[in-house]
């Protein structure tokens, strides 16, 4: 164990990453419906974290004022952020993935500021405008059924 966040999350990870002298962290950035986009520092927190940090880390979507999708001032998010701090990420490389999967976006270096980028570039690539409010939305979490 590491020590906790300031939320009281023990940080608890993987013994050979926690040893490793160098860590770089590689994933794809997508759409994440309560910390807004993927990877970053997610790859340590939940990626080789123990169970019970993962289960501290989730139950922070409850906190006072949480709101889904939100990056910055999510609680949910700083946990991760801060978990990726602690253990000393040396370097992240995420790619954003059109629909295709094919990689339209790079982004590399600092854990934060190369992963908010990133987050920037998909939105980009993901958000929509609309010229209205609907009075009723229907949605599926992913379209066409999909066989991996």
């Amino acid at each position: 164990m590491w020590g906790e966040t300031k939320n009281g999350i023990p940080v608890q990870i993987f013994r050979p990453v926690a040893e490793a002298d160098i860590k770089i962290c590689i994933g794809n950035i997508e759409p994440h419906y309560f910390v807004r986009y993927t990877e970053g520092a997610k790859s340590i927190m939940p990626g080789v974290s123990s169970r019970e940090s993962v289960s501290f880390t989730h139950k922070l979507m409850f906190s006072p004022g949480y709101i889904a999708g939100k990056l910055e001032g999510n609680p949910t998010r700083e946990a991760i952020d801060e978990v990726g701090e602690a253990v000393g990420i040396n370097f992240i490389l995420n790619v954003i993935l059109n629909s295709k999967k094919q990689i339209v976006g790079v982004v590399a270096g600092d854990k934060v500021a190369a992963h908010r980028k990133g987050c920037d570039f998909a939105d980009e690539c993901f958000k929509v405008s609309i010229d209205q409010q609907a009075n009723v939305v229907i949605v599926s979490p992913r379209g066409l059924s999909q066989r991996h």
